[in-house]
C-alpha cells in the first residue's frame, strides 16, 4: 500500500547578518535569503545567539543576527492564475509562474500585451480581475507594509523629483543611508559632478540614472523593473546587468521588462511571454 507523502515545508532565513566558513574561507554574509528544504535534507538547524548552522559539505554558518518564517512554498513569488483586463479587453489570463531566490525574469510582449499592468500587479498598485500574487506563500494585499519593505518598484518614468537634485533624491528615498553611501552609488551611474544639479535640468539618461542609484542602496529582496535600460547607453547597459547577477547571486531576484536584446552575458535570464489575449 503506498504511503502518503508527508507534507514539505520551507524555511526561510532573512535579513541575516552572518559569517560562513566554507573550507578555509571566510565570507561575510549580508542580506542574503536561504531556502531549506526540511523534507529533503537531514540539515541540523539551531536558533540562538551563537547558534551554528550546517547547510552541506563544509559549509558552516555562524548566525549573529536573522529573522525566519516557515512557509509551505520555496518561491519568493507565486503568481497564480492571474487575469487583467483594461478598457475590455483582456491583456493575459490565467498567467501562472514563480520566481525563486537567484532568478533573473524578463517579461517579453508586443506593446499593449500587458507588460507595465503585470509589473503594476506585481507591485501591488493595482488589482487583478482574477487570481493571486502570493509572497512567502501569503497575498500580498494581507502583508502590504511586509511586501513594500521586500519590493523595491521602479516604473517606466524614473520617478524622481524633477525640482530636486540627485543627491535630494537619494536621501528622501533612503534616509537610512547615509551621505558616504549616497556618493558611492552616484558615483556607480556617473553621476559624481552632477549631485546638486535639479534634475529637471539633466538628460533623459542621467534622470533613469538617478532612479537607477537607488538599486545600489535598496535592501529590497525583489527587484521589479520597467524598462531599466531606456536612455543608457552600451557601458551602462553592461553594469546595470552585472548588477543584476550581483543581486541575484545573493539571493536576490530581478523581474524586469525591455525592448533591448540583453548582453550574452545574461545568459541565465529566465523569460515569460505576454502575447496579449483577445
Amino acid at each position: 500500500m503506498p504511503t502518503r507523502n508527508k507534507r514539505r515545508r520551507f524555511l526561510i532565513i532573512k535579513n541575516v547578518t552572518a559569517f560562513a566558513n566554507k573550507g578555509n574561507k571566510v565570507l561575510t554574509l549580508l542580506d542574503f535569503w536561504a531556502v531549506i528544504d526540511l523534507m529533503r535534507t537531514n540539515t541540523p538547524f539551531e536558533v540562538g545567539r551563537g547558534g551554528r548552522s550546517d547547510f552541506g559539505p563544509q559549509h558552516h554558518c555562524g548566525i549573529i543576527r536573522a529573522s525566519f518564517i516557515w512557509c509551505d512554498s520555496p518561491f519568493m513569488l507565486e503568481v497564480i492564475n492571474l487575469s487583467c483586463v483594461r478598457d475590455e479587453r483582456a491583456l493575459f489570463h490565467g498567467l501562472t509562474f514563480s520566481v525563486a531566490a537567484g532568478d533573473i525574469v524578463q517579461i517579453e510582449g508586443p506593446n499593449g500585451a500587458g507588460k507595465t499592468s503585470l509589473l503594476r500587479l506585481l507591485a501591488g498598485l493595482s488589482r487583478a480581475e482574477q487570481g493571486d500574487v502570493m509572497w512567502q506563500s501569503q497575498p500580498i494585499h494581507q502583508q502590504r507594509e511586509i511586501w513594500h519593505q521586500a519590493m523595491l518598484y521602479l516604473g517606466h518614468h524614473p520617478g524622481v523629483k524633477a525640482v530636486l537634485s540627485p543627491l535630494e533624491n537619494l536621501r528622501f528615498y533612503h534616509r537610512d543611508c547615509d551621505d558616504e553611501l549616497i556618493f558611492d552609488a552616484l558615483e556607480s551611474v556617473e553621476l559624481l559632478g552632477y549631485e546638486e544639479v535639479p534634475v529637471t535640468q539633466l538628460s533623459a539618461g542621467q534622470q533613469r540614472r538617478v532612479a537607477l542609484a537607488r538599486l545600489w542602496l535598496s535592501h529590497a529582496s525583489l527587484w521589479i523593473l520597467d524598462e531599466p535600460l531606456t536612455a543608457i547607453d552600451k557601458a551602462g547597459v553592461e553594469k546595470l546587468m552585472a548588477k543584476f547577477a550581483q543581486h541575484a547571486d545573493n539571493g536576490g531576484a530581478v523581474i524586469l521588462t525591455t525592448h533591448q536584446d540583453l548582453p550574452d552575458s545574461l545568459a541565465r535570464v529566465r523569460k515569460i511571454r505576454l502575447s496579449g489575449a483577445e
